[in-house]
């Protein structure tokens, strides 16, 4: 529902309170926000994925690939936030190609693998993370779990002592420099680089585990309104080149990693340790 209201086309305002217990006393979902869940999601994403993969009659395949279509052009008329749109219409344009153009009932089908161990295989590779990760979400990202939207997406908050964020630039082999500084670089004035840091953790703050996140920070640090706060997200993203959200890469282990070589910039000022050496060190 976040993303249908924030898209170009946004629903009724009644609609939209309606997913909500008693809007805005009490914002969990309601029913109406779970069945939409469960018919919307569970039915199409995965009834409907079986249906293709199992069914030799071509009109209830050909229904299946129509409704498979109609659901990711949905997504992508909305343009959600954070969503890879590509990969959106990837699947529209599989589900004809693969489903349709390459017919279970014309020698296409999973009877029709030629070695009962390899289509075993092939099941037991395509069940093992996803089960695992539903089991254990926190050993296995996300993605290969299948929980790209599943309520526990792996999010964090960054909060940086006064000073400590500019450190971060002085970071050896590090593919880009804060975001903030990126866009100043680009003309922002500082005060607009700062606000718009901000609004992707004002986002966040519209959604329980965002609003669970900082209620963390305000417990943890008394003083919070000296620090910087931002999304990790975007630290990770500039300190090692790649994230596509995912909380597994910005977690503790970074944070270690990120102290460790600060010590060694330290260490390279003061002429205790040679550049290779940090460097090789605290990669």
């Amino acid at each position: 529902m976040p993303h249908a209201r924030q898209g170009p086309r946004p629903p009724a305002k009644w609609f939209r309170r309606a997913h909500y217990r008693d809007f805005p006393r009490d914002i969990r979902p309601s029913k109406v926000a779970g069945s939409l869940a469960h018919i919307g999601g569970t039915t199409v994403e995965i009834v409907t994925h079986l249906v293709l993969l199992f069914s030799t009659d071509p009109y209830v395949t050909l229904a299946a690939v129509a409704l498979m279509v109609l659901f990711h052009v949905f997504i992508t008329s909305t343009f959600p936030l954070a969503v890879p749109l590509e990969w959106n219409i990837l699947f529209a344009f599989a589900s004809v190609f693969l489903f349709w153009g390459f017919r279970a009932w014309s020698g296409y089908g999973i009877a029709d693998m030629s070695s009962p161990w390899l289509t075993a295989a092939i099941t037991a590779g395509l069940l093992f993370f996803p089960v695992l990760g539903n089991l254990r979400p926190d050993l296995v990202s996300f993605l290969p779990s299948m929980r790209q939207y599943a309520g526990n997406w792996a999010s964090a908050l960054w909060a940086f002592a006064p000073g400590a964020e500019d450190k971060l630039n002085s970071m050896a082999h590090r593919p880009a420099k804060n975001q903030v500084d990126q866009l100043q670089a680009m003309g922002y004035p500082a005060p607009v680089a700062e606000i718009t840091m901000q609004q992707t953790i004002a986002w966040r703050a519209m959604h329980s585990q965002g609003r669970g996140l900082l209620s963390l920070l305000i417990r943890h640090i008394p003083d919070l309104d000296r620090w910087t706060v931002r999304e990790a997200e975007f630290g990770c993203n500039s300190l090692i080149g790649v994230n596509f959200g995912d909380g597994h890469l910005h977690n503790e282990d970074i944070a270690v990693a990120v102290a460790v070589a600060d010590q060694l910039i330290d260490s390279v000022v003061s002429g205790g340790a040679g550049p290779r050496q940090a460097a090789f060190t605290s990669s």
